[in-house]
């Protein structure tokens, strides 16, 4: 059933649902935020209220795969991050938080989730105003705060 869908694929994502709410909080609303239920491959019951903010720091997969959505952000942040950190951070969140077993896990990396992340996600690199990858270091994380912040006044302005 679900748990066997592929859900490492951008045609997952309800894109025209994302687009809506990205519009909204871009415009101060106050939209509602679908929530997803990861043990049972299902949205959870009820959304949760956006409270609206200065910064919005959007975090996913996809977030630049189609040209439409890309234009929304002002800054794009890719987080590079090494195969091996990736796939035992995976196999830790799902078997501690999602309650799955490490053979499920490390199948479905073998099968879904990485060839997904180099066909759909890595290329997204491309798409970013700055990459980040390996440890973060004091004056990289100073540097990237100088650039959200700087969003602040552009963002007061619209």
């Amino acid at each position: 059933g679900r748990a066997r869908r592929n859900f490492d694929r951008p045609a997952a994502i309800d894109w025209p649902a994302l687009a809506a709410v990205l519009d909204e909080i871009a415009s101060g609303g106050r939209p509602p935020v679908p929530r997803y239920d990861f043990a049972r491959h299902t949205r959870h019951g009820r959304p949760r209220r956006w409270a609206p903010r200065p910064v919005v720091l959007v975090e996913g997969l996809w977030p630049w795969v189609r040209p439409a959505l890309r234009d929304r952000f002002d800054l794009r942040i890719y987080r590079d991050t090494a195969t091996p950190v990736r796939r035992e951070r995976r196999l830790d969140r799902d078997v501690r938080e999602r309650g799955r077993t490490a053979t499920s896990v490390r199948r479905q990396w073998r099968e879904q989730v990485e060839p997904m992340f180099q066909r759909h996600v890595a290329p997204q690199r491309e798409q970013a105003h700055v990459v980040v990858g390996g440890e973060l270091e004091e004056a990289a994380l100073a540097d990237l705060s100088r650039r959200i912040l700087a969003l602040l006044p552009a963002r007061r302005r619209r």
